[in-house]
């Protein structure tokens, strides 16, 4: 996972700019787990001497147990490791992605991308990146703006104008939506 490269161009961008501290985030998140199971294979594999931390890691690891301080962003109480380890693992991927995009084809093609906001450490802050993006865009206040969402079923392409964003991945509990129709 690279960082986004910042330039004067760039970081004019609400999307650009919510996109580098996603990405600065999963670094920082990841060089963290890495250096923690790196550690807990020195342990293991060659006897590297153990801390406290050590010991309470592999405690919380052999039980299962998301460590505290891995434990960045909102996950389900009763997620475990392996699902936590997975479930990070698509974040980091869908970030890298981005950043490859960003490093080749600039950072314009944030507007064109699909985003799972599931994956996003904080998606709120996804829909306030799109919100100014459409306001910068028209010369519009934020207040100005209303969110218009459409469900496309899954073998529809639906088209998009210039104030249009992409997500997927989203799930629907408790309903169906059918032709853009909740039943």
């Amino acid at each position: 996972l690279a960082p986004l490269k910042r330039t004067v161009e760039n970081i004019k961008a609400p999307l650009y700019r919510f996109f580098e501290r996603e990405v600065n985030f999963g670094i920082k998140l990841l060089q963290v787990v890495r250096t923690d199971l790196e550690d807990v294979n020195a342990i293991i594999s060659s006897g590297k001497k153990q801390t406290n931390h050590h010991r309470e890691l592999i405690h919380q690891l052999t039980k299962g147990i998301i460590p505290n301080h891995w434990l960045s962003y909102t996950i389900p109480k009763s997620c475990s490791v392996a699902a936590w380890i997975t479930d990070f693992a698509a974040r980091v991927k869908q970030l890298g992605t981005i950043s490859v995009s960003v490093s080749k084809q600039g950072a314009a093609t944030l507007k064109s991308s699909t985003v799972w906001m599931g994956g996003l450490f904080n998606p709120e802050a996804f829909v306030t990146a799109t919100r100014q993006c459409v306001a910068q865009a028209n010369s519009w206040s934020l207040e100005e703006l209303s969110l218009d969402v459409t469900v496309a079923d899954e073998q529809e392409q639906p088209s998009f104008d210039d104030c249009s964003f992409a997500v997927e991945g989203l799930k629907l509990s408790g309903a169906v939506c059918r032709s853009n129709q909740l039943f």
